[in-house]
């Protein structure tokens, strides 16, 4: 009987309800900000499965979210009212004169080993200029339905992990999702918002997948000179693949270009399968990118890239 009662107080525990912490502003007994919950949460229940709920609001800060929360899961009331933005640029300065670099322009920074987050908007709002993100994203898993990331350059960074993102939103001019992580993204919107580079992967050479993009919609805003590539290799093994994507008016013939670099033409991993509308043009892409056939395409599945 001992053991009995000992194995069900370690399986009650291993399925509690994570700790939760409410965020409204306006609203007495919750925290006023993010970051002020997410620092409770440090205190109070360091590496334990964590609740952060947001009321609808415009929480203008940076947040940043330690490797002391072990699996943090960040519910918004939606992504048309929930939205967490600051308008930091790389080439700002620090009080010391030092540059805030790409990575520390971030409106939202997660180091967690683990985050869920749904219904929010996450934006930098600094505008053209320089590098301005609005996630870097460090965690090892992630998880992201219903979210939009709005930014002009640089605005997702995955610069490792694995992590899937489903039913969002992702605008930006250049290179505005980059990074070495294997990131899939299923029904999401890609918007353009003015010519330049969707993509800049980093993908390490050992690693079979970089970005995946699965039954995506890329559109662009009316230009009035130049294209949109669907990415360049920010580094030379930088791998992307777009499956059954819808892609507006506005996407290069070409698709890809090589960073100024021809010796990237040799070792970037960039495939397309079934591409449709006016840019997808298959016959005219670069001679060094592949089109997939039924077989090769059907073997890339969530499950493959992220395990």
């Amino acid at each position: 009987m001992k053991r009995l009662l000992t194995f069900l107080a370690l399986a009650t525990s291993l399925h509690a309800a994570p700790d939760t912490f409410a965020v409204d502003a306006g609203k007495s007994g919750a925290f006023p900000t993010v970051q002020k919950a997410v620092d409770a949460a440090v205190a109070t229940v360091p590496k334990a499965p964590v609740l952060i709920t947001l009321a609808p609001g415009i929480y203008r800060e940076r947040v940043l979210v330690p490797t002391a929360i072990g699996e943090l899961t960040l519910k918004g009331a939606g992504a048309d009212t929930t939205k967490i933005v600051f308008n930091l640029a790389a080439n700002a300065k620090n009080p010391d004169g030092t540059p805030v670099g790409t990575t520390n322009s971030a409106t939202v920074s997660f180091r967690c080993p683990s985050i869920h987050a749904s219904g929010i908007t996450f934006e930098n709002d600094f505008g053209q200029g320089s590098q301005a993100l609005a996630v870097a994203l460090h965690s090892e898993r992630g998880e992201f339905s219903n979210c939009r990331f709005l930014g002009w350059q640089d605005t997702l960074l995955t610069s490792s992990g694995k992590h899937s993102f489903e039913k969002c939103y992702i605008e930006g001019h250049v290179d505005y999702i980059f990074g070495a992580a294997a990131a899939w993204f299923h029904d999401c919107d890609i918007h353009s918002k003015s010519a330049g580079y969707i993509t800049a992967a980093s993908t390490p050479q050992e690693q079979p997948y970089g970005f995946v993009f699965d039954h995506c919609r890329i559109t662009v805003e009316k230009l009035e000179k130049g294209v949109v590539f669907l990415g360049r290799p920010w580094r030379p093994y930088g791998s992307v693949t777009w499956l059954n994507c819808e892609m507006g008016k506005g996407i290069s013939p070409d698709g890809w270009e090589n960073w100024r670099k021809p010796e990237n033409e040799k070792t970037a991993r960039y495939a397309e399968y079934r591409s449709t509308g006016p840019g997808g043009r298959p016959d005219k892409r670069v001679k060094w990118s592949r089109q997939l056939d039924e077989k090769e395409a059907a073997a890339i599945t969530r499950e493959a890239v992220l395990r």
